[in-house]
């Protein structure tokens, strides 16, 4: 008999295969901002959190070089969002994904860091991870040289 733990296990795969299945049209609804495609998208919440946002952004990366993924995600059970962003090797590198995450994090009481690749950050105000993957397309479009 499978245990609760091992079925949700099962569950998050299945999530996960599904999210995998998207990726080409989540890639398709970015936006061009000069050479560079911005990709913005709020994950199903999951048990995995962050690791579901680090390898969804490394498959769109592998597809897309010249992206800027900003991935969001809200735990209401545990009343945690998260928020990632990262950059293709093809992205301008005066872009730095954790001035971008330093930017957003507020918005829902967060905090976080990282590198110029890739920076993350939790919070845990989950009404501010929309307004934050909102956000996150206008300053890139007037940060992005």
């Amino acid at each position: 008999i499978a245990t609760e733990r091992d079925l949700k296990k099962q569950i998050d795969r299945f999530k996960s295969q599904n999210l995998s299945s998207q990726i080409d049209s989540i890639i398709e609804s970015g936006s061009k901002v000069k050479n560079t495609r911005v990709i913005t998208f709020l994950c199903p919440e999951d048990e995995q959190g962050v690791k579901t946002l680090r390898e969804l952004s490394d498959k769109i990366l592998q597809k897309s070089p010249d992206a800027i993924v900003v991935l969001g995600m809200t735990q209401e059970s545990l009343g945690k969002g998260f928020l990632l962003v990262a950059k293709g090797k093809d992205v301008p590198s005066s872009f730095q994904s954790q001035a971008l995450v330093n930017t957003l994090a507020p918005l829902f009481n967060g905090r976080g860091g990282g590198k110029a690749e890739m920076a993350q950050a939790g919070g845990d105000k989950l009404g501010g991870i929309q307004p934050a993957l909102q956000q996150a397309s206008e300053w890139i479009a007037s940060n992005l040289h």
